[in-house]
């Protein structure tokens, strides 16, 4: 696993082959439109974020059934995640207080489980539509 410790951002505009893991409040983790997490996302503590931008890939590497692989995987902490790419495999969020936005459009995908977001315990966020609008409601 890559586990990234020290607060702040993280491009990522490459293909690594293994699982990434955020291990520290106040990172944030943007998977560009090149961007391939070809493995499992893991929120290890709470309080960052996860940014997959148009064209970005997280989850099930390929010869992997996405309907059984752990894409993302929250921590009992406040996990924050915004997808506009594609996000193979299943997403569970824990416990805390999650949001997870979701901009629909080309290009934007979520596959595996019929119930792929599990956002567990916690007083949870979930948006589609309006993503500008949703941010604002969650972040100062």
């Amino acid at each position: 696993m890559i586990t990234y410790v020290n607060p702040g951002e993280v491009v990522n505009d490459q293909k690594p082959s293994d699982d990434v893991g955020l291990d520290a409040a106040g990172i944030l983790f943007r998977n560009t439109k090149s961007g391939r997490v070809l493995g499992s996302f893991y929120f290890l503590t709470g309080g960052s974020e996860l940014i997959n931008e148009t064209g970005g890939y997280i989850g099930a590497p390929e010869g992997t059934d996405p309907q059984t692989f752990d894409a993302i995987v929250g921590s009992s902490g406040a996990d924050f995640v915004r997808n506009s790419g594609t996000i193979a495999g299943l997403i569970s969020l824990g416990g805390g207080n999650d949001t997870f936005v979701h901009q629909d459009g080309a290009g934007t995908y979520l596959t595996g489980n019929p119930v792929a977001l599990l956002l567990g315990e916690g007083d949870d966020l979930h948006g589609h539509a309006d993503i500008d609008r949703c941010l604002r409601s969650v972040r100062p």
